[in-house]
Order: structure tokens, then C-alpha cells, then sequence
């Protein structure tokens, strides 16, 4: 009894610790669409799921292919009061969500392959960007206005797309050692690709200056802090000039990496005892 309540303590503290490393995706099968609690199959998405209770499967070769095709709107809300619109809509599209699962069991033993998106698998795409990247240009209006020019408004062209998808191999060895009890063991390769595109461009203010004919009109960032680079000798404002101007980014990181796989499966057995009191109660009724 000690040693398995052990166990459990073990178990629990360990789901965390793993799950905080990466957010994987859950939906590793079509079956996962109608009946999400996929941990304990013995179907043939197992080989994800749950290597260990592959052994229930028939003797044979067993394949499946499944794919998915995702489309969801992701909304971002920020609580900065100096943005124009704190709502930033996003766009997630994944046309091709692909699993594949091999199995070859014989007798006690099951061997097993399993590729699929593990975690990302699609593309994220924000037509006005983010709050993070509007932070700091919300804060020229305030920044001018204690400069003593008052500015009340301000506009940026911002866009973000970002694509991320972590492809997952995993081979798996699993043993029955009885009829309630089987094990598995296995690895899992992680090849992660992420690429981001962005811009941030034509960022314009208003700001009020009556010694340059300034009256309110939007104009040019960049060239309105060269303006008054030129016209006060501030080379604080130089700085504005270069921070305000067009940037872009085109990136793109790979990643790799292994995870070991451990797997038991053991399931409960209905005792005899509650099984005749089950059929007490339908007989009852």
C-alpha cells in the first residue's frame, strides 16, 4: 500500500514538470474529436496515447492515417489604456493536421512508430499584430506632451504572421507480461521549426508645435523627431527618429531534440462481488 501511494505522489508531481516544458497538442488522433480522453486507449492511437496498452490489439500489422483541418480565430485583449484598440484578432489556419501510426504485435509483444505534430502545426496570422508591438508607440503622444507639444493621436501599418510546428517521431517497444499488466518503452525525436514575419511601418502623430506650422496634422514620426532634432540641438529626438522607422523581421529558428517513453498499462478488473450486485440491481429493476 506504501509503496503505491508512492507511486502516485510521483506521478503527480512528474505531469506537471513535463507538461511545463512544452504545450503539446492533445488532438493526436480523429478519435480525439469524439472522445477526448484518449490516455487509456488501446486503439491504434495508442502508439501516442499509450504505448503499453498496444498489446491488446490483435496479432498483425496495423496501420492508420488521419488528418485534420483547422481553422480558429484567437483574440488577444490588453488592459494598456493608451492603445487605439486593445482587441488584436488573429487567425489560425492548419489545412493539413496529419497522424500516422504503425503497429506490428505478436504474441506479448507490440512494435510501434508514431509521427505527428506535437506541438504547433499551423500558422497564426495577426493583420494588425500585437499589443506588445504597439506598446511603446502608444507612449509618443504622452512623451511629446511633456515636452510641452501637445500630441493626442498616433497610427502605425502593423502586421504579424508566425508559422510553428514541432514534428514528433516516437518508436515504442511494449510487452504484456500478463493478462493485466503490460509495459513500454520508447523515444521520441522533436525537429521544432518556427519562422516569424512582421512590419512595423508608416508610425505618424500629431503633434501641436506653432514655431514649425505644426497645427495638429498627422504627420511623419521619423521625419517630425528629425524636425525637432534640427530645430532644438535634443539629440534625444535623433534617437526617436531612428526608433520610429520602418522595421521588419523575417525569421526563422530549428530545433531538435529526444524524449524518453515510459508506459504501463493495468487495468481494473471488476470484482465478482460487484459484478453479482450489479446484476442484483438489474434484476431488481
Amino acid at each position: 500500500m506504501r509503496k503505491g501511494l508512492i507511486l502516485v505522489a510521483l506521478m503527480l508531481w512528474c505531469v506537471p514538470a513535463v507538461f511545463a516544458a512544452i504545450v503539446t497538442n492533445t488532438n493526436q488522433s480523429a478519435l480525439f474529436f469524439r472522445f477526448p480522453s484518449r490516455n487509456a486507449s488501446i486503439d491504434l492511437d495508442a502508439v501516442y496515447y499509450n504505448p503499453a496498452g498496444l498489446v491488446k490489439l490483435q496479432d498483425g500489422f496495423h496501420v492508420a492515417v488521419h488528418s485534420q483541418t483547422i481553422f480558429k480565430e484567437k483574440t488577444v485583449d490588453s488592459s494598456f489604456f493608451l492603445l487605439n484598440d486593445p482587441t488584436y484578432m488573429g487567425k489560425t489556419t492548419v489545412p493539413v493536421f496529419p497522424n500516422f501510426y504503425a503497429i506490428y504485435k505478436k504474441g506479448a509483444l507490440a512494435l510501434s512508430f508514431g509521427f505527428g505534430p506535437i506541438a504547433g502545426g499551423g500558422s497564426a496570422d495577426y493583420a494588425e499584430g500585437l499589443p506588445s508591438f504597439e506598446y511603446d508607440i502608444s507612449m509618443i503622444p504622452v512623451l511629446l506632451s511633456s515636452y510641452g507639444l501637445l500630441t493626442t493621436k498616433y497610427s502605425a501599418n502593423i502586421n504579424f504572421k508566425g508559422h510553428s510546428v514541432y514534428y514528433g517521431f516516437q518508436v515504442n517497444a511494449s510487452y504484456a507480461f500478463s493478462d493485466i499488466i503490460s509495459a513500454a518503452a520508447g523515444v521520441r525525436y522533436i525537429y521544432a521549426v518556427n519562422t516569424y514575419e512582421g512590419k512595423i511601418e508608416n508610425i505618424q502623430i500629431n503633434p501641436t508645435f506653432p514655431a514649425l506650422g505644426w497645427t495638429g496634422q498627422m504627420r511623419s514620426a521619423p521625419a517630425a523627431f528629425n524636425t525637432l532634432y534640427t530645430a532644438t540641438g535634443n539629440t534625444t529626438f535623433l534617437y526617436y527618429a531612428a526608433a520610429t522607422s520602418d522595421m521588419a523581421v523575417d525569421a526563422k529558428q530549428v530545433g531538435s531534440g529526444y524524449t524518453p517513453i515510459l508506459g504501463l498499462h493495468f487495468p481494473p478488473r471488476r470484482t465478482s462481488s460487484s459484478a453479482s450486485g450489479m446484476n442484483s440491481k438489474r434484476n431488481s429493476n
